[in-house]
């Protein structure tokens, strides 16, 4: 059973995006250059016809945190736990 040698013009002769742009590599640069230009445009906001991302769409989030640091001295890591661990997430909670 010999394989047959692969024809390279018969490989590329697809019109997918990626057989395009092997056969035409100044196309793929081009491509390349042209969404990099129009993402820097509408993220910077350059120009009257398109505004940017303003402050509107990244909000300012405060999550709600707290922290409580009780000490005991003297007290062993499973009293703390057991009685004064559990006495404070009640009242906390």
């Amino acid at each position: 059973m010999k394989e047959e040698p692969e024809n390279p013009a018969q490989i590329a002769t697809g019109m997918t995006l990626a057989d395009i742009s092997i056969r035409n590599h100044v196309f793929a640069w081009m491509l390349m250059a042209a969404l990099i230009l129009f993402g820097l445009i509408c993220f910077t906001g350059f120009g009257g016809v398109v505004k940017g991302l303003g402050i509107s769409q990244n909000p300012d989030v405060d999550f709600p945190i707290v922290n409580v640091q009780v000490t005991y001295e003297g007290a062993s890591p499973g009293l703390m736990q057991t009685d004064v661990g559990a006495r404070v997430e009640r009242a906390v909670t």
